[in-house]
């Protein structure tokens, strides 16, 4: 009987508290890149976000070790999709798109490196004076990688700092 009100009651509370896991946001995102990339189709693998209910539900399973920093702390949302797509892009294939994207959404360039047919971007919200949320964009062949983390972004940049 508790086991059926466990069933019950879980996605009950995943769907009330809105902040818990679910479909990403990344969405509109995708389609505002996809929209100026016209030769790029992506097939997505998937999407996840994972909102302050499910980091907070998960915090007390990492190993003290593994999160030795607090970084899971400062962490209060993830949002991640893994896309295919029908053909291997060069950097070039995705840099203008991405370009007019962050212009669009008020996003700056905080880290871009190009390694061969690898780009990585890291961008900023241009309002954002705390730093609380970062947008990263992951180009390998043909896999694409969008990922915004958002909580105290200062706090985790200074933690991995203190790793490397």
């Amino acid at each position: 009987m508790i086991r059926v009100r466990l069933i019950i009651l879980v996605p009950m509370l995943l769907v009330l508290t809105g902040g818990c896991a679910g479909t990403s946001g990344l969405a509109p995102l995708r389609q505002g890149l996809l929209q100026d990339a016209e030769a790029l189709q992506l097939e997505r693998i998937f999407e996840i976000g994972v909102g302050p209910v499910a980091m907070f539900l998960v915090r007390p399973f990492i190993p003290v070790k593994a999160d030795s920093r607090g970084v899971l702390s400062a962490v209060s949302r993830v949002e991640i999709g893994v896309y295919e797509t029908d053909q291997p892009l060069k950097p070039r294939d995705i840099d203008i798109p991405l370009r007019k994207l962050a212009k669009a959404e008020g996003w700056l360039p905080l880290l871009r490196i190009q390694e061969d047919d690898e780009l990585t971007w890291v961008l900023y919200p241009a309002n954002d004076r705390k730093l609380r949320e970062l947008f990263m964009v992951v180009l390998e062949g043909d896999e694409l990688v969008l990922m915004k983390v958002k909580g105290d972004v200062t706090k985790v940049i200074r933690s991995l700092q203190v790793i490397t």
